[in-house]
């Protein structure tokens, strides 16, 4: 599910909301002024946020203006739940509600701001650039396996026919790019370079949060539409799962692609979930 990060000056509305929020399985972090909701934010990178508008130093308006400001946090979908929200808050926020609001209102409102900002293709965020993560992969990255690797094709190959998927592919992710370590289906320039820039790749989302991540259609989110992995490429749908070392450190995806929208569902996250598991053991011994 998603981590929220709710910053509220009231800590009795502050334990409500983190109670409620929790009960419909997601993570909840509560901050009480800005600095400490700027701190989750750098190093937990939250789905979601949730403002209050009265807070120390400086105000909920202000605090959403600055997230807009920074490239890695302006689509990040925020919700401003204040007594009295600033007459402009809809011009910086996603959805404006005024205190009191029913918890049942609040939740049904993060829902909808989840799911509308789910098919953002992300940039690197912090966890991508994690030493120990880093490492995990290099370790990967200096072993070789030729029959492991022959492996990894065909199980590619055989999940591009069960998925209906143009592309599937193995890879391992670093700080800045993406590497194939087996594959079907990618596109020429992808194919002879072998992998392609970190911040073009959903890839990059699912390793930094560790989770499967679902992309319906690439063209719901304008910021994609400059993205040269759907300019050049024509990706629409995306669908990939985590694959990890023998620690459980998230190294690389399994991953589906295809140029048509709405390609993928949940039932191909489990496809892939399934698959998972044999090609950590193949990649543990090959690249």
């Amino acid at each position: 599910m998603a981590l929220i990060v709710t910053v509220e000056n009231d800590i009795e509305v502050a334990g409500m909301l983190a109670a409620t929020l929790s009960s419909s399985g997601h993570t909840v972090r509560v901050a009480d002024s800005r600095q400490q909701a700027m701190d989750l934010v750098e190093w937990q990178r939250p789905d979601l946020m949730i403002l209050d508008h009265r807070m120390p130093r400086l105000n909920g308006l202000e605090t959403a203006r600055l997230l807009r400001a920074d490239a890695g946090t302006a689509s990040m979908p925020l919700l401003m739940l204040a007594a009295q929200p600033p007459a402009r808050a809809s011009e910086v926020v996603d959805r404006v509600m005024t205190k009191p609001a029913s918890l049942r209102t609040v939740t049904a409102t993060a829902h909808e701001l989840l799911r509308s900002h789910r098919d953002v293709v992300p940039a690197a965020g912090p966890h991508l650039t994690s030493p120990g993560r880093l490492r995990a992969v290099s370790r990967l990255l200096d072993r070789t396996d030729p029959v492991a690797q022959r492996m990894l094709a065909a199980l590619t190959a055989e999940l591009a026919a069960l998925t209906g998927a143009r592309t599937a592919a193995v890879t391992l992710v670093l700080s800045d790019a993406v590497t194939y370590v087996a594959s079907v289906g990618v596109p020429g320039p992808l194919a002879e370079a072998g992998g392609l820039p970190a911040e073009w790749a959903p890839c990059s989302l699912v390793v930094d949060r560790d989770e499967a991540v679902l992309i319906s259609d690439t063209h719901a989110d304008p910021a994609n539409l400059r993205n040269p992995v759907v300019t050049q490429l024509g990706v629409r749908s995306y669908a990939g799962v985590p694959l990890r070392d023998a620690a459980g450190i998230p190294v690389g995806t399994l991953c589906v692609l295809h140029e048509l929208p709405f390609a993928f569902d949940e039932g191909t996250l489990k496809q892939l979930a399934t698959a998972a598991a044999n090609a950590e053991l193949l990649l543990q011994t090959t690249v």
